[in-house]
């Protein structure tokens, strides 16, 4: 009966042992994988427990998804060795060969356990070697958008330098002026009247319409004639108004219909010629 009580003891220590791992297993995959605040139980007598909280930071929704599917192969485990222990006991009032067959399967788990256990381990390293690559990436992006941000900003800072260091357009030039219509000189009014020569006069009533008609321009307070021979003819007209020898041309052809070439016109010396065009002629004053 000893060596029954003996081996009892050894294997529900042992199964308490195995128990304890794999709370602190869980205890240290939730802070790998997912954190937050996690309740553990230190058995402290044989039907109590007192409950300790661990906080982490947590971790990505993945993450935290393997954690809950390793938590729950745990939990299977930590049931089967919870109903191992009770089949132990009972064995170990019947049989001492019971007992020791028990050991020898508590020992298979324990090292299907421990493979396990290897196994998180290393699934937790790559998980965090995974995290350390992520975080230098995330490094060195946060990095370049500093970098790339000052660019932009020295760009901006250029073109506005730019912009108000143009200089400012010219003036467009003002148009020259058009050049000046050159003015035509007049015969003055004075004291003398001013002396007209027709040449191919068109016969002598074309004589008298020519007189009544520079008679009766604006300018002029009448018109006589001195000579006509041979189609010329000489006409003396009294001003009382200054007028040009266009002015002149422009009254005749209005009031006869005849057109008349300027030949001589001598302002100073108050003389002008005209010449009258034959209708046929197709000339133009």
């Amino acid at each position: 009966m000893v060596e029954k009580k003996g081996t009892d003891v050894d294997v529900r220590s042992s199964l308490r042992g195995q128990r304890s791992g794999i709370g602190n297993l869980l205890l240290r995959v939730a802070s790998q994988l997912f954190g937050g605040s996690v309740v553990t139980t230190k058995p402290t007598t044989k039907n109590e427990g007192r409950a300790s909280t661990s906080v982490m930071p947590a971790p990505d929704h993945s993450a935290l998804e393997a954690a809950e599917n390793l938590e729950q192969t745990l939990e299977h485990f930590e049931s089967m060795l919870e109903a191992l222990e009770n089949q132990v006991q009972e064995s170990a009032k019947t049989d001492v060969t019971s007992g020791a067959n028990a050991s020898l399967e508590v020992a298979d788990l324990k090292r299907t356990i421990n493979e396990m256990f290897e196994r998180l381990e290393g699934t937790l390293d790559r998980l965090t070697t995974q995290a350390e690559r992520l975080s230098d990436g995330a490094s060195d992006l946060a990095e370049m958008a500093g970098r790339i941000e000052g660019r932009m900003n020295e760009i901006t800072r250029a073109l506005r330098e730019a912009s108000s260091a143009q200089p400012a357009q010219p003036a467009p030039a003002a148009a020259a002026p058009a050049p000046a219509t050159p003015v035509e000189p007049r015969f003055q009014p004075g004291q003398t009247p001013m002396s007209v020569v027709l040449a191919a006069v068109p016969g002598f009533q074309g004589l008298m319409d020519v007189q009544r008609a520079l008679s009766g321009l604006p300018q002029t307070e009448g018109a006589s004639v001195v000579a006509y021979k041979n189609g010329e003819a000489s006409l003396e007209v009294v001003l009382n108004a200054p007028v040009a020898a266009r002015q002149i041309v422009d009254g005749l052809r209005d009031s006869t219909g005849e057109q008349l070439l300027i030949e001589e016109s001598r302002p100073e010396a108050g003389k002008l010629r005209l010449r009258f065009v034959e209708r046929d002629s197709g000339a133009t004053a």
